[in-house]
């Protein structure tokens, strides 16, 4: 960005830049699971009190005439699609979303076995040998993914095909589970 040839930024003024700066900051700040409650229910109270639903009144809440809360729920609103743009891989065909939790847990697994090996605690989903992969799958995206979708859903209606990929591929680690535990009892 210190070469002018290349600052996407050069044109907008020091107050500009600044508000544009605290955007992008608090958008990849939303992207750390630690926010993932605080954002999704501040959310949900702010569809709820606007009786957001179906794509409908959405006005009520970004287009706030105090400029503080205008900014403040445009920037929630962005920090929630953010956040389910990084949690999105469960509403991709199931192939995709396959090779996406492989190469997931190849960095999970990895991190526990450095954490063995410095002998700290290991990190939830971190330990290769206790962790299985498909009924973390099934909690991730009960508890995170198809919340989080049904809240947006209320915004933006159209994302429906990807709730229903979301229910076609816990459905397929729900199947996977009881194919291990049948396996099991044999």
């Amino acid at each position: 960005m210190r070469n002018p040839e290349l600052n996407i930024f050069s044109e907008f003024n020091s107050a500009e830049f600044r508000i544009i700066r605290k955007r992008i900051i608090q958008s990849i700040l939303a992207t750390d699971m630690y926010f993932h409650n605080t954002n999704l229910n501040n959310l949900k109270a702010k569809i709820s009190n606007a009786e957001i639903s179906n794509g409908e009144n959405i006005s009520k809440i970004i287009d706030s005439t105090d400029p503080s809360a205008k900014f403040d729920n445009q920037q929630l609103i962005l920090n929630n699609l953010i956040h389910v743009a990084d949690i999105s891989n469960p509403a991709k065909p199931s192939k995709a979303y396959k090779k996406w939790v492989d190469l997931v847990f190849v960095e999970f697994f990895y991190q526990g076995d450095c954490e063995k090996k410095e002998g700290l605690p290991v990190s939830l989903l971190c330990d290769r040998e206790t962790t299985v992969v498909s009924k973390s799958q099934i909690g991730f995206i009960k508890f995170v993914v198809r919340p989080t979708f049904e809240t947006i859903k209320l915004i933006a209606p159209e994302i429906n095909p990807y709730i229903e990929t979301i229910s076609k591929n816990l459905k397929m680690y729900e199947d996977e589970v009881k194919r291990d535990e049948q396996k099991k009892l044999k």
